[in-house]
């Protein structure tokens, strides 16, 4: 939280305008008409002198506050460190452009990398003063009274909960979605191992219905019959439903039950609309598992309850 009395993070005005009185000489840089002869050397000399005695300053102070908040709790640390390499980088061009030894000793005489160096200067300058302007919105942006930024929007009813606040389904809301779903993760356990994959399945308002193969799902399923099924819809990371099945799986017998199930996955599957015989011959080979749900909770965000 902006505290009034604390020290400002964002660049002082008298930098920001200082800065921004160089474009003519950052335009005349990537236009490549500043070099090493005069005039061109008095106005480097002069970019140069401002980010000697302005920016890297104001970059020092930003460090220190840094370090004061922790690295944390403050959101300078990394903006920080990107200011100290694009200034860095900025007067090494600089001092290449002029045709003076730069900062690991090497030296580049005028012209032969002229425009390339000036274009990078320039590019630099332009990232370097985007930063401290996005600093200095963001601070007035803390510093406005609380009530000014929510003056021009309606409060929410008293009623209303947070959008973040996490809130149960009632058992009704729950057997709906599920009933709407129609996919879930399937999760078994067996000597201390979890065991969890993505299934259909099919629910008739009481039991939940599976379809199984040969493999390490059903080997689970033998050894413990003990399962939970998760059930969500997410449409997005603030709003979103889930559901928690725990029960029994048990192999499904007999020509009734193996027809219940049938239907329950096909009317899952083609919630509208006659059956096909794709969808008959397909279920009809297959094995299939019932689960009797012993526990069903359920859990949402950003919905408001069922009507």
């Amino acid at each position: 939280m902006h505290r009034p009395d604390a020290p400002s993070a964002a660049p002082s005005p008298t930098l920001l305008a200082e800065l921004q009185a160089l474009a003519p000489l950052v335009e005349a840089l990537e236009a490549g008409a500043v070099g090493a002869a005069d005039p061109g050397a008095e106005a480097l000399a002069r970019l140069e002198r401002v980010y000697r005695q302005a920016v890297l300053p104001e970059i020092d102070r930003r460090a220190r506050l840094a370090a004061r908040a922790g690295d944390r709790a403050h959101p300078l640390t990394t903006e920080q460190l990107f200011l100290a390499n694009e200034v860095t980088e900025l007067l090494g061009a600089l001092a290449r452009l002029g045709g003076e030894p730069a900062g690991d000793g090497a030296y580049e005489p005028p012209g032969a990398t002229s425009r390339a160096l000036a274009r990078e200067a320039a590019r630099r300058h332009h990232r370097i003063v985007a930063v401290l302007e996005l600093a200095a919105l963001r601070e007035e942006s803390l510093a406005a009274p609380p009530d000014a930024a929510r003056s021009a929007e309606p409060a929410p009813p008293p009623e209303a909960p947070a959008a973040s606040e996490i809130r149960p389904l009632g058992v009704g809301e729950s057997r709906r979605l599920l009933e709407r779903i129609g996919w879930g993760i399937l999760a078994t356990e067996s000597a201390g191992q979890p065991y969890a994959v993505p299934v259909a399945y099919g629910f008739d308002g009481e039991r939940i219905f599976v379809g199984i193969g040969p493999g390490k799902k059903a080997r689970q399923l033998e050894a413990n019959p003990r399962v939970c099924l998760t059930v969500a819809e997410v449409p997005s990371f603030a709003a979103w439903r889930s559901v928690v099945v725990t029960g029994v799986a048990q192999p499904v017998k007999g020509l009734a039950d193996r027809l219940a199930a049938i239907d329950a996955l096909r009317r899952q599957r083609r919630p509208a609309g006659a059956p096909r015989i794709s969808d008959a011959s397909r279920l009809l080979g297959a094995r299939f598992i019932r689960i009797e749900i012993a526990e069903l909770t359920g859990r949402a965000r950003g919905h408001p309850p069922d009507a």
